[in-house]
């Protein structure tokens, strides 16, 4: 009885110094999947078929998972509310309604302010604030669309655009110049106008400065009917 109360006693602590040794083990293994320490060192990956309720969480529902799964539905209910709106926009805006386009796009951006595609509702929102003359709001709603995605060519456009119109030539040069840094190769051509437009504007006036004839503002008057799009 001695003999077998010490051979439990020694699979007692060779079971307590192995467990860490085991996990250890499978964390540093190529395919391994790390688990949670409750979870026995076995492959626990969900079958494709099972729940998320079974795969995620063990087999075992609870008010913690549906809540989360909720939640989910809500923001996709909410993004496709969002996109819906922005398709209103998109209409409006080929009609001229530019107006009601604005708030269109407002509602989108209420609705989803920094979501997956929230930085091309700035940008929308930055178009029609353009077709309104509205050059400020433009340039802030591009810089929201650029804050949200620095990549995103056309919200560097945009901005762009808003700084030409209120003839900040050097600025928009260098929105222009970002924009062509991040742009598909479809959209190059128009950004290359865009920036030669800028850059000849700028040489004009830079050269009548300090001449009382205002054609500098006047080129730029026309560059404004002619883009804002």
């Amino acid at each position: 009885s001695l003999i077998t109360s010490d051979l439990a006693a020694l699979k007692q602590a060779l079971f307590q110094f192995t467990q860490p040794l085991t996990l250890q083990t499978a964390a540093l293994a190529p395919n391994a999947i790390l688990k949670p320490s409750r979870f026995a060192p076995t492959d626990t990956r969900p079958n494709p078929s099972t729940s998320f309720d079974e795969g995620v969480m063990g087999g075992k529902s609870n008010s913690k998972s549906r809540v989360a799964r909720k939640k989910m539905q809500s923001l996709e209910q909410v993004d496709e509310n969002a996109e819906r709106l922005i398709l209103v926009g998109n209409d409006l805006i080929s009609s001229g309604n530019y107006e009601d386009a604005f708030r269109a796009y407002s509602e989108a951006i209420l609705l989803s302010p920094s979501g997956p595609h929230s930085h091309v509702y700035y940008s929308k929102r930055a178009a029609a604030s353009l077709f309104l003359m509205n050059y400020r709001e433009a340039a802030e709603d591009a810089r929201w669309s650029i804050a949200l995605e620095p990549t995103f060519a056309k919200g560097h456009a945009r901005l762009g655009q808003a700084l030409h119109f209120s003839e900040d030539l050097e600025g928009a040069i260098v929105a222009y110049e970002d924009a062509l840094r991040y742009a598909e190769d479809a959209d190059t051509g128009i950004y290359h106008s865009y920036l030669a437009e800028a850059k000849k504007e700028l040489k004009k006036q830079n050269a009548e400065k300090y001449e009382p004839n205002g054609h500098g503002r006047k080129s730029t008057k026309s560059y404004r009917k002619k883009r804002a799009n």
